[in-house]
């Protein structure tokens, strides 16, 4: 319900006008600048609407990588534990000379990824 009274947004003149509460700043302001405020507000919650959406698409895109990077360092760590147990046991010439070549094979991949990044 409209009461009487001066609109207390700083623009507005000094005149006694019929005066709203604004939901969003809880001051008593004139009609013009309660829309004005309500049309502000709006924008305001769209805004904050498409960034929790874009947000929320970059994160999990993001976590993606993160997963696909966290698969790859694991890949890399077995294959770093078979070749420190082909030298800690008596393996054959042919299996350390295939884990010789995976190891290889894997760091000139890695530093071709880093080249072209």
């Amino acid at each position: 319900m409209p009461q009487l009274g001066r609109c207390t947004d700083e623009t507005c003149t000094n005149e006694t006008k019929q005066l709203y509460e604004c939901h969003c700043c809880i001051r008593f302001i004139c009609l013009p600048h309660l829309i004005e405020h309500d049309e502000k507000a709006t924008v305001n919650k769209q805004q904050l609407q498409t960034c929790i959406i874009q947000l929320t698409s970059v994160l999990s895109t993001f976590e993606m990588i993160i997963e696909e990077h966290m698969r790859v360092i694991e890949q890399h760590k077995t294959l770093l534990e078979k070749g420190k147990a082909a030298l800690a046991t008596a393996s054959s010439a042919n299996e350390m000379q295939n884990i010789l070549d995976q190891v290889q094979t894997t760091i000139a991949a890695n530093q071709n990824s880093k080249i072209s990044k």
